[in-house]
């Protein structure tokens, strides 16, 4: 059996909006003030324009078979009256290409992209940072959010961790969508630090269980890597193509996460990211 993981925090901890930086040391403040230049080189370069869904990355096909309800290779929240949901839809087969998803840009809504690895302490930081306040936006019908898992940290573990952590990320989406966003805040919570082996993946089904996010037929789904190639072709897809690359401050042009775009707009590093994603300071 496993070793039982560490408990870093609890899920609600991981969610909490921290506008302080706390003291020096401790885990979560140095993630945050590495967030900053992380997130400003991960911008998408992309044009927005006036039409449905203009602000998307244009997808490709994808030979694997693709989970439930990730249609555009995201899964995609929206709410009204206080509640969020996750939008269902059907799997892609074998071949198919993702649909963009088609929003009115010229609604009242900010439609918020977000391309995360689980096993990213840059992401952690944002969805700790921000997660929780663009929820209540998103809840109040006042956004919607795209959240598209990739897998580009392996080389950071010394197993196939990123790949791991994003297939469970799909196994949520295609047999437990409402689970979702429990188990990401979850998988946070419980990040591992790069370097190591992460979690394996018994440990990464215990730690679900332990924040009473129990479904058996995700953990069927998650021990089997149902979606592990269809997660390495979105991340290949998507890494390769030159809208989601930036060029870093010393040169190296590439993809990292987390990359943010709200409205078609990327972090440039100078705007405020509370003003891109349409929160209050």
């Amino acid at each position: 059996m496993p070793n039982k993981p560490q408990k870093k925090r609890s899920t609600a901890e991981a969610r909490e909006i921290t506008r302080q930086p706390q003291e020096a040391g401790d885990r979560r403040t140095w993630r945050r003030r590495a967030l900053l230049p992380l997130v400003a080189s991960s911008a998408v370069i992309i044009v927005a324009g006036a039409v449905l869904g203009a602000f998307a990355l244009r997808p490709g096909p994808t030979p694997a078979a693709g989970p439930r309800n990730m249609e555009s290779g995201s899964i995609v929240v929206t709410g009204a009256d206080g509640a969020v949901r996750v939008e269902l839809s059907s799997a892609l087969r074998a071949g198919e290409d993702p649909t963009v998803t088609a929003w009115d840009l010229d609604d009242d809504r900010t439609h918020v992209q977000t391309f995360i690895d689980w096993a990213c302490p840059a992401c952690e930081a944002f969805e700790a940072q921000y997660g929780e306040a663009l929820l209540r936006r998103v809840a109040a019908g006042e956004a919607t959010l795209e959240i598209f898992p990739v897998a580009i940290l392996d080389h950071q573990y010394t197993t196939d961790y990123s790949t791991r952590a994003a297939n469970a990320a799909a196994c949520f989406a295609d047999r437990a969508p409402e689970r979702f966003l429990s188990a990401q805040a979850a998988m946070f919570a419980h990040q591992p630090e790069e370097g190591g082996p992460g979690l394996s993946t018994d440990e990464i089904i215990e730690v679900l269980h332990n924040e009473g996010i129990q479904e058996d037929s995700v953990d069927s789904c998650i021990r089997a890597s149902t979606f592990a190639d269809w997660v390495a072709e979105q991340t290949a897809r998507i890494t390769a193509d030159p809208r989601a690359q930036t060029t870093s401050p010393n040169g190296t042009k590439g993809f990292s996460t987390p990359t943010i775009v709200a409205d078609g707009a990327t972090w440039d590093r100078t705007t405020p990211l509370n003003e891109l994603l349409g929160l209050s300071d």
